[in-house]
């Protein structure tokens, strides 16, 4: 493929807007052809803002548009299985929002699908694209701080109630929100699969049904620990990632800023994390270029089902009050 990849934006809600302005900053290999809501108000605004030709309020009509190249899913986590496979056997090619199903078998289910049907599969785990993870991780591979023993993530940000009417479904709320993120920089950074999982955590808010807080363990065949402390109460909101290693300390601020020891060596201006941003727009333009090159992408669906079977680890985790072997989440797919 050498023309524009058209993309579709599947799912008008809180994150739909950085998808959208991303396509629209990569001009030169997308090109945003519609958008799709139930709510047709919500898609009606949506291509008025934005200057989008098309609207749908049904999904099957969008996928049998043959000028559609792609999808960008941006909808509930419980249909994300269904809505990537339907993608997949219409042809289309698929970046779904984190995180990429609810299950280890949705997720399978998923790759397989794509495989079968010779598509693009890529979850947008966006904050790999930030700088200061790709410096991080380039760093760790020349073993600045000597080698990894243990890395902390704190991310923590302050909701009093319920923003979408499909999060009163979720049982653990703060695992399917905030967890794809820190445990997927975690896995990216370390590139090693956890051997142990162990989550506590419950409901602290009246508002919010689900989990609110909680706090994973994670252990490494290497010896390496990690953890991830997630909070729904952090006001104001609070995001650092500590890695320490036998020869120094390595932390990661906001996402943006990295820093090695007292010393700042990377930072980049970041707005709003809904609005979009510069690794919004990298995502969008690897995803294209990943298209276009015919390669499977960062982030593909074959590389996240490793971090399904952390995440489906966690919920059993916080269900059975145990420590979890991923080897009783199963292989994942071939790669």
């Amino acid at each position: 493929m050498t023309k524009k990849v058209k993309l579709a934006v599947v799912g008008i809600g809180r994150i739909s807007t950085a998808h959208i302005r991303s396509i629209l900053q990569a001009k030169e290999k997308a090109e945003l052809v519609a958008v799709m809501s139930r709510n047709r108000s919500r898609a009606e605004k949506a291509a008025k803002e934005y200057g989008i030709p098309s609207i749908y309020t049904e999904y099957e009509e969008l996928l049998n548009n043959p000028e559609i190249d792609g999808v960008i899913l941006c909808t509930p986590n419980e249909v994300h299985a269904e809505q990537a496979i339907a993608a997949a056997q219409a042809g289309k090619h698929i970046l779904v929002e984190k995180p990429m199903a609810m299950s280890v078998e949705e997720a399978e289910k998923m790759v397989e699908a794509a495989d079968k049907h010779h598509v693009t599969l890529m979850i947008a785990q966006c904050r790999r694209f930030f700088k200061a993870a790709r410096a991080a991780k380039a760093s760790l591979k020349q073993k600045q701080i000597g080698e990894v023993i243990d890395t902390t993530h704190y991310l923590g940000v302050s909701f009093d109630r319920v923003l979408t009417e499909w999060w009163n479904e979720m049982k653990h709320l703060i695992v399917e929100l905030n967890a794809p993120h820190p445990l997927d920089t975690t896995l990216y950074l370390l590139e090693e699969a956890p051997e142990t999982v162990y989550a506590v955590g419950g409901s602290f808010s009246d508002q919010l049904a689900g989990t609110s807080q909680a706090t994973i363990v994670l252990t490494f065949p290497s010896g390496k620990t990690a953890t991830v402390h997630l909070s729904f109460h952090c006001a104001p909101p609070y995001n650092e990632r500590i890695i320490v290693g036998t020869n120094g300390t390595m932390r990661i601020k906001d996402e943006k800023d990295l820093w090695i020891a007292d010393e700042l060596m990377v930072t980049e201006p970041y707005g709003s994390y809904l609005d979009g941003g510069v690794n919004f727009e990298r995502q969008m333009a690897e995803f294209c270029e990943a298209i276009i090159d015919g390669r499977e992408p960062i982030a593909s669906g074959r590389e996240i089902v490793t971090l399904m079977r952390v995440l489906d680890a966690v919920k059993q985790s916080l269900d059975q009050k145990r420590v979890i072997s991923l080897a009783e989440k199963g292989e994942g797919v071939k790669q």
